[in-house]
């Protein structure tokens, strides 16, 4: 009887070995989050590079057009030789680096929705239309 007792004990039993496998599948699984996390970390940090390369191209090619619409103004104006056309063109050169109305040069600016009544909208302030009167509603 004592060999069949240490025989049983060197026994993997099936219990243990369902676990051991759980244990395993948990083990790759994660393994498997991991590297897809990865992956997407590394995806999403090549496309914001790329959309980064891009608008920075697309700033360049925008101010050098602009500079050199300017630059053809002033050269005319030179070449026109008139003291009047030169500071023309010169306050047109100093319009041009000013920002469009409505947008200031201190913060970038976010596009929100109008209210219907013409007010801009504040930030936690409804976005829907003001009630109507019923004598708006009569005509």
């Amino acid at each position: 009887m004592p060999a069949a007792l240490a025989r049983s004990a060197n026994r993997i039993t099936l219990t243990r070995a369902l676990v051991a496998l759980g244990f395993v599948l948990v083990g790759i699984n994660v393994a498997s989050a991991i590297w897809d996390v990865r992956t997407d970390r590394d995806r999403t940090d090549l496309r914001a590079r790329r959309d980064l390369s891009n608008l920075s191209g697309l700033l360049a090619e925008q101010t050098a057009a602009a500079l050199e619409a300017v630059d053809l103004v002033l050269r005319d104006a030179v070449r026109e030789g008139t003291a009047a056309k030169v500071r023309d063109a010169s306050s047109l050169s100093r319009t041009a680096t000013r920002p469009p109305a409505g947008f200031s040069s201190a913060r970038p600016t976010r596009a929100e929705p109008r209210a219907r009544n013409g007010a801009s909208s504040c930030r936690g302030a409804s976005t829907r239309p003001a009630a109507r009167s019923a004598a708006s509603l009569r005509r």
